[in-house]
């Protein structure tokens, strides 16, 4: 067998179960019903899903009171913290395009 090979060729279905949704619609989904669960942890402190969600959605909102539009490019700088991954989802969000 080569490992190389596309799923399809392995037998597996083309898409899984959570191909439609997006990765924001999966965390906001398990803020939801899991907010004290862990998201994410980076070496200062770990991130429950609520918290995740919450800095998301402030994020995505200072993006949109900034006067950025769907389809614009954002570029996002930041090192190995959950405050980048919480400014990608909110990049995401809002549809933007990464630069």
């Amino acid at each position: 067998m080569n490992i190389m090979q596309p799923r399809e060729a392995l037998g597996a279905a083309p898409h899984d179960a959570l191909t439609p949704y997006s990765l924001d619609t999966l965390v906001s989904g398990a803020a939801r019903l899991r907010p004290d669960a862990l998201a994410f942890a980076d070496r200062l402190s770990p991130w429950p899903f609520g918290i995740v969600a919450a800095h998301v959605a402030a994020l995505a909102r200072i993006f949109a009171d900034c006067g950025l539009k769907s389809g614009e490019r954002i570029l996002l700088v930041g090192g190995a913290e959950v405050s980048i991954v919480t400014a990608a989802l909110a990049a995401l969000r809002g549809g933007f395009v990464p630069a």
